[in-house]
């Protein structure tokens, strides 16, 4: 038994095209109807398609192949309104390729040189109109591989290359603001991904930032083990942790509870409920060092957090991509966290080093190596 498909303009004209094929004996499997053609799935013997082909061979009908070969145009159609409907016609073999010209399977390399000589070629053309800035490609290409925009790589190789100059620029667009001087004595709520180190930053911060002494609250979080891993962060800082409902007037809110789903914030906070959680506290925005540049901008688009404060931080491995978004967005970096340890404190860079170890960063991303000193 072979399953054949049959299709025709109508349910009769597929029976009747199964019955001269295969007989009456055809079995039908299924119907289709896609637009205005019907499709037949009919089962048949081997002995019938055979029989049925032989059938074809012999008969009157036209063959498909020589049909094709009348409608193609070996002539080239005039520019005349009626030859312009006719079928175009290959009127040239292109030319051939030496073999030595052919690019292999396995240069990768040879092809990337290539597309990236042709983005050159239009970069320098749209420098030259004016249309964008006149950095060299290979400069843009370096900054998007460390995770900043098209646009932003623009606006900072706007005054040229110099990573000195790039590195003052970011600064200036980033405006570090100490947690402090951002929230002016509010009290604090810190949402974030999963993993980015929420509880532990809450902790940290409810140290040296509560104002009505050593007491730290958390939304209720449904997550397996999410309550006593808060407690347990608490105690060992030595704050008075607070719970649920009765921890909405701590200083320091831990909202590890709350997730974004498209523009809702939610999780045990409910969308009603978030104005009420939020309402007159400062909202920073907890993210890793190494978070993805689009999970960073959604939460970032989302909460409208008025600082960030970044966990996992390592001065030798700057999150460049993250620095550049928030410059970008004008959301001021509002401290680091380099310890897991709940007694550790969150600082903000001194911008002078940190404007220093940006434009090193930039530099080496630049493929322009500082000569090494004693």
């Amino acid at each position: 038994m072979k399953i054949e498909r049959i299709v025709a303009g109508s349910f009769a004209e597929a029976s009747e095209q199964t019955k001269e094929r295969f007989g009456r004996d055809a079995i039908l499997l299924s119907t289709h109807q896609v637009g205005e053609m019907t499709e037949l799935l009919v089962g048949v013997d081997e002995s019938q398609i055979i029989r049925s082909a032989s059938v074809r061979s012999t008969s009157a009908l036209p063959d498909f192949d020589s049909i094709l070969r009348e409608e193609i145009v070996v002539t080239p159609p005039s520019m005349t309104p009626s030859a312009t409907r006719a079928p175009a016609a290959v009127t040239a073999k292109p030319a051939a390729v030496a073999p030595s010209e052919r690019p292999s399977a396995d240069d990768g390399e040879a092809l990337v040189r290539t597309i990236r000589k042709e983005l050159q070629a239009l970069e320098r053309r749209l420098a030259a109109s004016g249309t964008v800035s006149r950095a060299t490609p290979d400069s843009i290409f370096a900054l998007l591989e460390q995770g900043v925009s098209a646009s932003y790589a623009h606006r900072l190789l706007e005054e040229g290359e110099e990573s000195a100059a790039m590195a003052a620029t970011l600064m200036k667009d980033l405006s570090p603001q100490s947690v402090m001087s951002r929230c002016e004595g509010r009290p604090v709520l810190l949402v974030g991904p999963p993993g980015s180190g929420k509880t532990t930053l809450a902790v940290q911060l409810a140290q040296r930032y509560a104002q009505t002494g050593s007491v730290i609250g958390s939304v209720r979080d449904r997550r397996a083990g999410a309550r006593e891993r808060f407690f347990a962060l608490a105690d060992e800082a030595g704050l008075e942790a607070r719970w649920g409902e009765a921890a909405r007037q701590a200083p320091v809110l831990d909202g590890s509870g709350v997730t974004v789903t498209g523009e809702i914030v939610q999780g045990e906070i409910a969308q009603g409920e978030w104005r009420k959680w939020s309402a007159d506290r400062a909202v920073l925005l907890c993210l890793s060092a190494t978070v993805s540049r689009n999970a960073a901008a959604r939460w970032l688009k989302d909460t409208a957090a008025e600082g960030v404060l970044i966990s996992h931080w390592d001065p030798m491995q700057l999150p460049l991509g993250l620095l550049s978004l928030l410059a970008e967005l004008k959301v001021p970096l509002c401290g680091v966290s380099a310890s897991a340890d709940p007694q550790a404190a969150i600082e903000l860079p001194d911008n002078a080093t940190l404007e220093r170890d940006l434009s090193h960063l930039i530099q080496l991303s630049l493929h322009d190596i500082p000569p090494l000193t004693e």
